[in-house]
């Protein structure tokens, strides 16, 4: 499987965590060829679908941040706050 596109996840919230399984298994039978001296075209795909997963994970811990922001306008947590650099946040406004 090739490169996922960002903007082709963020449209699948019900398909991704199925995704993500079919992603994982990739990566887990691509590391057993790595194990047992397969070909060099698996190998170069390990670093694609680790990627890929990382895509996906970021994309659904986006997802749950967005809504944890709109559930919780008025009180603002520390985690839910917008990062952003130390020279922005201390600037005077």
């Amino acid at each position: 499987m090739g490169r996922i596109k960002t903007r082709d996840l963020r449209g699948k919230k019900e398909e991704l965590l199925k995704l993500l399984e079919e992603q994982k298994t990739e990566l887990a039978s691509l590391q057993v060829a790595k194990v047992t001296n397969g070909a060099v075209s698996k190998l170069s795909s390990i670093r694609v679908v680790r990627k890929n997963i990382a895509r996906i994970l970021t994309i659904i811990n986006q997802a749950q941040k967005l809504n944890l922001r709109k559930f919780y306008k008025t009180i603002l947590a520390l985690l839910l706050i917008v990062k952003d650099s130390r020279d922005s946040r201390h600037r005077p406004v």
